[in-house]
């Protein structure tokens, strides 16, 4: 299929407006241009967005729970687990770091966000859309997930567990 972005598809989008969009693949290796050290893969964003960079990256590798001692190493110099920093097969900590300041990254950019993880989704996306053998099986706004129509949109909302940390009780 294609994604568009303001009525034109993204490959015209992004040449009309070079440096405004970023992608981030499923393969975290992908992601990563292996001649850019760390510092410069996340000064990147930033430069585009107009922001301090200088006080930003060390505030942003902490974030992630990333060293400020990576910033001048290069992707093939970290562990899998450091360069991925991605929701997927990460650890619950390190998971709640991501999701959280990709929330806060919210209020500054869009973001299309592609994943498996209905939790995920559903907590840091406004609008849903359930993909079914190539096509769109359901689109809703997250506040109408309740009404969602599609016997597969409905079968994975089912599938995810609500947490209500009131409802917790340790034994020990």
């Amino acid at each position: 299929g294609q994604v568009f972005l303001e009525g034109r598809p993204v490959q015209v989008w992004s040449k009309e407006h070079p440096g405004q969009m970023s992608v981030v693949f499923q393969d975290y290796t992908s992601s990563a241009n292996p001649r850019f050290t760390v510092e410069e893969l996340i000064r990147e964003p930033l430069d585009i967005l107009r922001l301090d960079a200088s006080c930003a990256i060390p505030e942003l590798l902490e974030r992630v729970g990333l060293p400020e001692a990576l910033r001048n190493r290069y992707p093939h110099e970290l562990s899998g687990g450091r360069l991925q920093r991605a929701v997927s097969s990460l650890d619950v900590s390190v998971q709640a770091q991501v999701l959280e300041l990709l929330l806060e990254l919210k209020g500054d950019m869009t973001y299309l966000f592609i994943a498996h993880d209905v939790q995920a989704v559903t907590y840091l996306c406004d609008h849903i859309m359930f993909l079914h053998e190539g096509t769109i099986a359901e689109s809703l706004e997250k506040e109408h997930l309740a009404r969602a129509s599609s016997g597969y949109a409905q079968r994975l909302l089912q599938s995810v567990i609500p947490f209500n940390p009131d409802a917790c009780v340790a034994t020990v």
